[in-house]
């Protein structure tokens, strides 16, 4: 893996997939990524909620997860270019028992 991430974010991301799948991560991947930030966004809406697909706590066996936010609805954007997708704003917190507002 490049030098790129340091120790502690690196033990902090073990952490976090830890805590939050139940189980270790088999390996870590170094993705580079466009880290900037576009000087504008295009507002596509409120997140009211959102579903992904997880093998927590069932290693090797991804199941449906639907998490409803709570005021202030997070919003999500889109770079000018309609290649990126942000989230912004909300309140909640990546915890072991999933997302929590």
């Amino acid at each position: 893996m490049p030098g790129k991430v340091g120790k502690q974010k690196l033990e902090a991301a073990e952490k976090l997939f830890r805590d939050f799948h139940g189980f270790d991560a088999e390996h870590m991947d170094w993705v580079p990524l466009d880290r900037s930030m576009p000087d504008a966004l295009v507002k596509l809406g409120s997140m009211r909620e959102i579903v992904y697909f997880s093998d927590k706590d069932a290693k090797g066996r991804p199941k449906r997860y639907i998490h409803d936010f709570s005021r202030p609805y997070p919003i999500l954007c889109s770079d000018v270019a309609g290649k990126r997708l942000f989230i912004i704003g909300g309140v909640y917190e990546i915890k072991p028992e999933g997302i929590v507002n």
